[in-house]
């Protein structure tokens, strides 16, 4: 490793040994359950891995931090190994495995930079928020894919640039402010990004002090651009196996495209649209489609499968008579759902438009008070109407790739 290699490691270790931002208390048993229910959501649902995939399988993680990745995947079945730099982190996980007995688990201590990987030998090799902080993020993923099987899986959990916008702003702000202790950053982050550290809290189950440490203290904090992912996975003979969260054609009708520079450059599209709102989104997918839903009549579903029942029933007549009463029904339908197409598109308008304009405004406004020399406080309580409120600030995103 180079001196600013070196330098920027000697950093996060200092930074990460004053408070682990992985650590979950899952000493606790209730909060050990719901954090094992988190991951078998995240893979079956949400990246439709089954959890059986792990069963018997050989896992590294690079970067495990405390451990409990590695000891969930463990009770999927895997045989994981984690490696982290931290021996603090190592000591915990090591405790973490000896309270629930766990033998298909062991973790070493060694930087993972200069670890040497066996190649070609997991079957599943993973790294969850651990790229955003090393020095080189493509020499963690080639670590990533040499250390993996043909036809095995790499698992990366990671910050997009996009997503990571609001907590660069965040740490600008305390810069600004030239809020040098940590007392002092703990103390105002928690005042003015408390909607974010607690929404952290919600889905992440990790403490305050941990959120903070991770992105407020330390200082080593980059994202990855999906342009910079699909590089890689070009690079390296990868094929993305699934992502969340999706950015997917909604609607297909075809068993698939021919054109494979037209897929390439809709996906691309799709990716970049997403990026945005992983900026400027304030509410919540569930958030958006209640609003849509919340009454039964909004419902497009009953009209377009009363129109397809009725189309049907029709042309399987020998003699496909249409009788005025079906007509109008026909009609009605017809004009139902024309109805509820705009009005479903008008809620979703309505929620991107608006939050992109004003979001939008205000990250430039706040850039332009932080420029002063004058900057305070107070000005920029002013300035703060939308931004750190909400669901804005997009956190992990994951991908699994297989590899060819």
């Amino acid at each position: 490793m180079n001196k600013k290699e070196i330098k920027w490691q000697k950093q996060v270790l200092k930074d990460f040994k004053k408070k682990s931002p992985s650590k979950i208390k899952i000493e606790s048993k209730k909060i050990f359950k719901k954090y094992l229910v988190n991951h078998k959501n995240l893979f079956e649902n949400n990246l439709k891995f089954p959890i059986e995939m792990f069963d018997k399988k050989k896992v590294l993680d690079l970067g495990c931090g405390t451990g409990e990745v590695d000891i969930v995947l463990s009770s999927f079945g895997a045989k994981c190994l984690g490696v982290d730099f931290n021996d603090i982190s190592i000591d915990r996980a090591n405790k973490l495995k000896k309270k629930y007995k766990i033998k298909n688990v062991n973790f070493k201590k060694s930087n993972i930079e200069d670890y040497k990987v066996k190649k070609n030998f997991y079957d599943i090799s993973i790294s969850f928020g651990v790229i955003a902080h090393v020095y080189s993020p493509e020499n963690l993923f080639k670590k990533l894919v040499q250390s993996t099987k043909k036809n095995g899986y790499i698992i990366l959990g990671y910050v997009e640039d996009a997503g990571l916008i609001q907590r660069l702003l965040h740490r600008a702000i305390i810069r600004k402010l030239k809020i040098s202790d940590d007392k002092k950053v703990f103390s105002f982050a928690k005042k003015l990004f408390k909607e974010h550290i607690a929404r952290s809290i919600k889905f992440g189950l990790r403490s305050e002090e941990g959120i903070i440490n991770d992105y407020l203290i330390n200082q080593a904090y980059v994202g990855n651009s999906m342009r910079q992912i699909r590089g890689w996975e070009k690079k390296y003979k990868l094929k993305i196996y699934s992502k969340c969260p999706d950015a997917s054609i909604p609607f297909r009708i075809d068993p698939g495209f021919q054109n494979h520079e037209l897929r390439a450059n809709i996906k691309d599209e799709l990716f970049a649209i997403s990026a945005l709102r992983s900026i400027f989104a304030q509410k919540s997918d569930e958030t958006i489609f209640y609003k849509m839903f919340k009454k039964k009549g909004n419902f497009i579903s009953p009209d377009i499968n009363k129109f397809v029942v009725l189309l049907t029933k029709i042309l399987q007549r020998k003699n496909n008579s249409l009788k005025n009463k079906e007509l109008g029904k026909l009609k009605k339908f017809r004009t139902n759902i024309s109805k509820k197409i705009l009005a479903q598109s008008e809620v979703i308008k309505n929620f991107s438009n608006k939050n992109y304009d004003l979001l939008s405004d205000e990250i430039i406004n706040i850039l332009i008070q932080i420029s002063k020399e004058n900057f305070s406080f107070k000005t920029l309580g002013n300035k703060v109407k939308f931004l750190f409120r909400g669901y804005n600030g997009l956190g992990t995103t994951y991908i699994i790739f297989k590899k060819k």
